[in-house]
């Protein structure tokens, strides 16, 4: 668990220092005032360790390429929601899609963020089955985020669930950060408001932490080029508590219990549905360190989640929705279930056709709890780790899983080992998991090699052999469902008449996808540490690729055809003085992949690159660019430029910023080729104002 680390007594008195691997990982982490030229000289010995994996590493010996974003980054650079931070991290595509934002390493994501491992404080906080997280609708708001630690590349050696390419850890404010009370609040453009509050106190031996907020976002103003309103605003409401106290001289508990509730407009634009859509969740983690001598350390970690989807649409059989079921609908069968009410509801309901209208309902409700138990020591030049896990998914549904409560056990060993052989450092890592949705146990294994050629400046390898177990929805799949019929302009609730959905099930049991990763990296500093700069080059096979549609009534999952990633991701940053830094990240991304659902959020190339200047301490100036290539017929280009400033008065603090954004093309959703399939979102204007201020006491 990544947490555990600024827990312990010599990371707290080591956390000031600056973590070079900060500097180099985040685009915009050298932005921070904190850090003066006398930390830039201050050398690698003294950072703190990195927990990309069990065991901590320094920057020198980490096995994978890692970025790092700090609450300071955050506030400075003026992020808008938490899925907005990952435009400025090598290898990841983001798609907004009315107020869905779709974040995916490596352009895989067919169905939301089932090949990245997403975890609060070590706790995961995928929903039970397995695969599906909203960025922009965690139980944190970006205020209560101390920092965001990224492990791009295969994890599941270390980690298992879903650690397939890559690894998030949002870590938490607590007890190691400043004290007080704050309050916070802003808007702008698009009906955008933020409202919150955060308290981070000492009483007696508890430290405690606690946010509330809410929050509201208008998304696009139109649906497509002709301005048709698009009415797909969200609101969302997040509150977390964490309490800690030390246990003895030698033992640290950590109690952390947040949750959300959101709300916002939906549809499904080829079959013109709109609707509403609600999730809310609840998720509560304990955990336990102790050190029984020096060098080692005993972790224990319990967590549990629980949340709840539903989503009503609403549409009617319009010539244009007719259109876009037929271009949608690819299968015969899928589009005779589709239309086939066409032939006699209209009949029945007395109706034109045009007239005559239908809505589903869906909803999923689903449980994870989790239990884990780690052993690590650090003694001598060997370090190593060894624990197990063990996890009880449970997910429910009247349409995804026809009624039926599907359950789903896993249970895993792991172990890690890594020592230094003169200017070499060698880490390896193995785990084997027994789930009940597969027949056979599974192994992942990893190797890593860094050789420290000159006191700053490494060359890194790593091979890695993953898996990722299906989900549930993969697993269980049994798709039940029926569509409701009624006259246009008439409320649901008179939609007596229905009709159900041809019932979906799995044919066979789907096999877990498989990756084989290498990967060769540089890193290093120049000139006294101001310039910094981390180069990946990779190639990962997958095999057995598991595809899935996006609606519950389409086809169910199926392992694919293997495909290969290739690519390479570079960061620099640059400290050209007191006043100036400027930092950037580019990828470059190929696939072999030929299916729509692998290529749906590929893109080739993506970028940002950012210019910061600080006149004085307290105000600071960013601009910055985000920019790629064609994701599902559309490129993204967007400037950004903020004013941050900071004041300190007797007994309290006060912080603002201004963030003006520019789009560089008009159209910011999804876009196809297709006629009826084409356009997902568009801005009034292409210049967008927000602002917001905190004041802590």
């Amino acid at each position: 668990m990544w947490n555990r680390r600024s827990i312990d007594t010599d990371f707290r008195t080591r956390q000031s220092a600056l973590c070079f691997a900060l500097l180099t990982s985040s685009p915009f982490t050298i932005a921070q005032s904190s850090l003066d030229q006398n930390d830039l000289s201050s050398g690698p010995a003294l950072a703190p360790a990195i927990h990309a994996t069990r065991l901590d590493y320094s920057e020198w010996d980490i096995p994978e390429a890692v970025t790092v974003i700090t609450q300071e980054d955050i506030w400075r650079i003026g992020y808008l929601e938490i899925s907005e931070i990952f435009r400025s991290v090598p290898g990841f595509r983001i798609v907004k899609t009315g107020d869905e934002s779709r974040v995916s390493y490596h352009g895989t994501t067919a169905r939301q963020n089932r090949r990245m491992r997403i975890t609060i404080d070590g706790h995961t906080i995928l929903v039970a089955d397995g695969q599906y997280i909203e960025f922009d609708r965690l139980p944190i708001q970006l205020e209560d985020i101390r920092r965001i630690t990224i492990t791009r590349g295969p994890n599941a050696a270390a980690f298992g669930e879903n650690a397939f390419l890559a690894s998030i850890n949002f870590e938490t404010l607590g007890r190691d950060d400043p004290r007080g009370l704050s309050l916070r609040g802003g808007g702008g453009d698009n009906a955008r408001r933020r409202i919150g509050l955060g308290v981070n106190e000492q009483l007696g031996p508890y430290a405690v932490a606690l946010s509330a907020g809410t929050e509201r976002d208008g998304g696009y103003d139109y649906l497509d080029s002709d301005r048709t309103p698009r009415q797909d605003g969200k609101d969302i409401d997040q509150a977390r508590i964490a309490v800690s106290r030390d246990v003895g001289s030698s033992g640290h508990l950590r109690l952390d219990a947040s949750g959300y509730d959101s709300r916002h407009q939906t549809g499904f634009r080829p079959l013109r549905f709109t609707g509403q859509q609600r999730n809310d969740g609840r998720f509560i983690g304990l955990a336990y360190q102790h050190e029984s001598v020096e060098a080692t350390r005993i972790d224990l970690m319990i967590s549990h989640n629980r949340q709840t989807e539903s989503v009503r649409q609403h549409g009617c059989y319009t010539p244009d929705a007719i259109a876009g079921a037929m271009a949608f609908a690819t299968d015969p069968a899928q589009l005779a279930g589709l239309l086939a009410p066409t032939l006699f509801v209209p009949t029945l309901l007395g109706a034109s056709l045009a007239d005559t209208c239908f809505f589903t309902d869906l909803g999923v409700e689903s449980e994870r709890s989790e239990i884990e138990v780690e052993y690590e020591s650090n003694s001598g030049p060997w370090r190593y780790a060894l624990g197990t896990s063990a996890g009880l998914s449970d997910a429910s549904s009247e349409q995804y899983l026809a009624g039926v409560d599907a359950q789903l056990r896993s249970y895993r060993l792991f172990g890690e080992i890594a020592r230094p052989i003169g200017p070499v450092h060698a880490s390896a890592g193995l785990m084997a998991q027994r789930a009940s949705n597969i027949a056979d146990t599974q192994l992942a294994w990893r190797g890593a090699l860094n050789w420290q050629f000159r006191p700053e400046q490494i060359i890194r390898y790593s091979y890695a052999r993953s898996f990722r177990i299906p989900s549930l929805v993969e697993t269980e799949a049994d798709w039940a469902g029926a569509f409701h019929f009624g006259r246009r302009n008439e409320p649901l609730a008179s939609y007596t008449f229905s009709l159900p959905l041809p019932n979906v099930s799995m044919e066979r049991r789907l096999r877990p996808e498989r990756i084989e990763a290498h990967a060769l990296g540089y890193f290093g500093s120049f000139r006294n540490s101001t310039l910094t700069l981390d180069i990946k080059a990779f190639t990962e096979h997958l095999s057995n690729p598991v595809e899935a549609d996006v609606i519950h009534f389409s086809s169910p999952p199926f392992n694919s055809t293997a495909f290969t990633l290739r690519g390479v991701e570079t960061e620099i940053g640059v400290r050209a003085s007191e006043r100036w830094r400027i930092s950037g990240q580019y990828s470059y991304l190929d696939t072999t992949a030929r299916t729509a659902f692998e290529q749906g959020l590929h893109g080739r190339h993506a970028g940002s690159l950012a210019l910061t200047y600080q006149p004085t301490p307290a105000h600071q100036i960013s601009a910055a660019y985000y920019g790629n290539s064609a994701i599902s017929g559309l490129s993204y280009g967007r400037y950004d430029l903020v004013y941050a400033h900071q004041r300190a008065f007797k007994g309290w603090q006060w912080r603002s910023q201004l963030i003006l954004q520019y789009y560089a093309r008009e159209a910011h959703g999804i876009r196809d080729a297709s006629l009826y399939l084409s356009d997902e979102g568009y801005f009034e204007r292409r210049g967008q104002l927000f602002a917001y201020v905190e004041l802590t006491f």
